[in-house]
Order: C-alpha cells, then sequence, then structure tokens
C-alpha cells in the first residue's frame, strides 16, 4: 500500500488499511504538487510482484498513475476504483477492471475507457448502509440544542480554498435570502482548513471572518460534533459535488449544489463532465444566484432509491 501522507502521519485510509491486515510500504508528502517526492514504481513492482493492481483515482491523481502505468508496462492487470461519477477519466492506464458507482457511473468509465475487460457496479461510497444511517440520525441528536434556536439549520460543505472563498459570498446571500430564522454550519474541507492563503492567512481563519456580517445567522464549524452528525441534523446541505451532498440526500436533505464557473471548472478536470452528477440524477438542485432555500424541495425520491451503497464484496465477480 502506498499513500499521499507523510511518514508518521496516518490518514483514515492507513488506518482502515492497517485494520484489514496490510500494511503501508511507503508514505510520500501530504500534498505532492507542493511538496514533490520520488517514487520507484518500477522497482516496487519487481520487488513484490503482485498478481494485479487495485488502483484509486486521487485527485489531482499521482501514486496510482505512476504505479498503474508501471503495471501496464509488466503486463500486470490494473483494476480502478471509482470514487466519483466519471473519475476514471483521471488515469491514463490501460485498466483491466473498473470498479464503479452506479449505472451512470459505469458509462462514464466505458466511454473514457472503452478497452476495459470488465466494469462492474459496486455501489456508492457517499450513500450509508442501514447501520451508518441509524448511528448518523443517533448522533444528531446531539444537536437538538443548537436547532432549538432555529427554525432551520443550514449546513454548507467546502471544497478547495479558493473555490470556498468565491462560494462563501453566494452562500450567504442565500441565507439572508431565506425565509425564517435559519442558522448556518460551516464545514470547511479538513484538508484545506490549515493551508495558508495566498495573503499569508490561515484559510479557515479568513473564512470565519467573511461569515460574521450574518451576526447570530452564523452558527460557526461547530468542530465539536462530527461532519456526520452535522449533516443528518440539517435542513438543507449545500456545497458543489461534494460527497457529503450524496450522502444528505439519502438522508432526504433537501440538497443544493452551488453552479458556479469555477466549480464547473473543478468538475471537468476531476471527472471530464459539464454537469454536475447529483444534479444530472435529481440528487440536488442547482443554483447559481442567490435564493431562498426555504423553497428548495427534497431530492427526487426515485434517485435516491436507486443508490446502493459501496460493497467491496462485489469486486470478486472480477477475474482476468
Amino acid at each position: 500500500c502506498a499513500a499521499n501522507q507523510k511518514v508518521g502521519q496516518f490518514s483514515e485510509s492507513q488506518i482502515l488499511v492497517r485494520r484489514a491486515g496490510f500494511e503501508p510500504v511507503f508514505a510520500g508528502s501530504v500534498n505532492f504538487e507542493r511538496e514533490p517526492f520520488e517514487f520507484a514504481a518500477d522497482k516496487t513492482l519487481s520487488d513484490y510482484r503482485p498478481m494485479f493492481i487495485v488502483a484509486g483515482q486521487s485527485a489531482p491523481i499521482n501514486l496510482e498513475e505512476r504505479i498503474a502505468l508501471a503495471a501496464n508496462e509488466r503486463g500486470i492487470p490494473v483494476v480502478s476504483i471509482t470514487d466519483f461519477w466519471g473519475g476514471s477519466f483521471r488515469t491514463k492506464a490501460k485498466l483491466d477492471g473498473i470498479v464503479c458507482l452506479d449505472q451512470y457511473d459505469r458509462s462514464l468509465a466505458l466511454r473514457a475507457h472503452p478497452k476495459a475487460r470488465k466494469a462492474i457496479i459496486a455501489g456508492n461510497p457517499g450513500v450509508p448502509t442501514p447501520e451508518e444511517r441509524e448511528r448518523m440520525l443517533a448522533q444528531a441528536k446531539a444537536l437538538d440544542p443548537l436547532r432549538s434556536r432555529y427554525t432551520g439549520i443550514l449546513v454548507y460543505i467546502g471544497g478547495a480554498p479558493e473555490r470556498t472563498t468565491l462560494d462563501l459570498t453566494l452562500v450567504g446571500a442565500c441565507l439572508e435570502m431565506t425565509q425564517g430564522n435559519m442558522g448556518l454550519i460551516f464545514r470547511p474541507h479538513p484538508k484545506h482548513v490549515n493551508r495558508t492563503s495566498s495573503a499569508g492567512r490561515r484559510y479557515g481563519d479568513m473564512w470565519n471572518e467573511m461569515f460574521l456580517w450574518l451576526g447570530e445567522k452564523y452558527v460557526g464549524e461547530c468542530p465539536e460534533f462530527p461532519t456526520d452528525a452535522v449533516v443528518a441534523s440539517a435542513d438543507v446541505v449545500i456545497g458543489d459535488f461534494s460527497t457529503m451532498i450524496t450522502t444528505a440526500a439519502t438522508l432526504g436533505k433537501r440538497t443544493v449544489s452551488l453552479v458556479t464557473p469555477d466549480s464547473m471548472e473543478a468538475l471537468a478536470k476531476l471527472s471530464n463532465s459539464l454537469v454536475i452528477p447529483q444534479v444530472h440524477l435529481g440528487l440536488s438542485f442547482p443554483i447559481s444566484e442567490p435564493t431562498d432555500l426555504s423553497k428548495i424541495k427534497p431530492p427526487n425520491a426515485d434517485a435516491v432509491s436507486n443508490l446502493e451503497s459501496f460493497d467491496g464484496k462485489l469486486a470478486y465477480y472480477l477475474s482476468f
């Protein structure tokens, strides 16, 4: 197992890998674009002589691509696991198998890799299992005292720093236009909240200041609660194409996707898509200008019922 993470620091993925009985053999920097590092993919394959490679699809893609391309050179089968609709677009490696989210993702995957030998549907990691759903709803009760102060709770899920900074103005304007006394909880992406902006300021501090004009309507980040609990307690969840938008839709929350030039540019780089998948599938309502969020309807019930939780055991059906 190789991961983009500094030695001595353990990401959630590395913890899960260890629980599964595997041991990471290499760790790079947290951000390879800012801290480049060397990795001898061909030598690693020579040393371990794997029967096949299972590769994820980071954005931007890095280690997975190096290993997959080296495996192609050696004739080792490569299986790619999708974590977002159209994510298979990110790799230029020859894929023998693709593990997809759903039928829509499968069609996008085969469009990007028409020579793939197999493409199976294993479900969406953004869709909680029944057990996970019950846990999330139970955790959400801890926010009941907070909810009692407002007529509703809006949760904004942040993404990349520059895009988040631009989105905050639109989110604030939506809250101001929304009927009732709705409170805003802002959940910045944990990977970016402590990064420093070009102005030399911590993004998290800068973002919080941008919401101060909302007064008591701005609740804050609520770091004492896990994101799952915050989303499960929300009335409306707003973001762009975050996985948490999918999760919120499965919980019956009103979900909103911000359609802006920046979000669409980021989406194109992520999946070569021209439309936000959650919007395309009827899971989220698109907005590009200030909107009264109290008038947003819940996601399409049929669309939600078609979502399946990820089941890794289905990958057993991949054989070469």
